[in-house]
């Protein structure tokens, strides 16, 4: 299977228009990127090789760096974490994988990853923290056909799978049309 990357435009609308609605109530993120650079670094980080062979062959472990690198660099002036945990989990559905984390343990693996430094983690440990806690808490949706009393998760995780290919189509249309010299660039304030 071929594993989907997430190109930036996908995670600048995640991070411009999916928190509102996923976190209603929580501190309005700004919109835009604050370093364009650091957000197209943490996107490239799983697409990395060396010696023709990728650095993160998996998708459990191109899921983990990405959800690292786009905390760690920060790329927005605010709502990384949430930014970094809604395209951890839709970068997982695209890809056939279901995260069964809580919300709580989610966002603390978000804090404790924005902070690693601050607590003296090695960059190696954090991201192996994370690889290993995404390993034992994702299910392949291939492995619930084999439960039919799961028969309506299965039917939500397509649907969720489905959306994140919409989001990514809208996230591509929307860099094609409102960038900087685009059609609808002179009408966007």
């Amino acid at each position: 299977m071929k594993i989907r990357a997430v190109p930036a435009a996908f995670v600048e609308f995640i991070h411009d228009e999916a928190i509102a609605v996923m976190w209603p109530g929580t501190e309005p993120v700004a919109a835009g990127v604050r370093d364009r650079k650091l957000l197209e670094s943490a996107v490239a980080r799983p697409l990395q090789s060396a010696f023709g062979k990728p650095l993160y062959p998996t998708v459990l472990e191109r899921a983990a760096i990405l959800f690292h690198g786009l905390i760690a660099n920060h790329p927005f002036h605010n709502g990384n974490k949430r930014a970094a945990a809604l395209t951890l989990q839709l970068f997982l559905a695209g890809n056939d994988y279901c995260l069964t984390l809580e919300q709580g343990e989610l966002e603390s693996l978000a804090r404790k990853t924005a902070s690693y430094r601050e607590d003296q983690i090695s960059h190696s440990d954090m991201v192996s923290e994370i690889v290993h806690t995404v390993r034992g808490r994702t299910i392949r949706v291939a492995a619930l056909k084999s439960f039919p009393e799961l028969r309506e998760l299965r039917r939500g995780l397509a649907l969720m799978k489905r959306a994140a290919m919409k989001v990514l189509e809208l996230a591509v249309l929307r860099e094609e049309f409102f960038h900087p010299g685009g059609p609808l660039a002179p009408y966007v304030e």
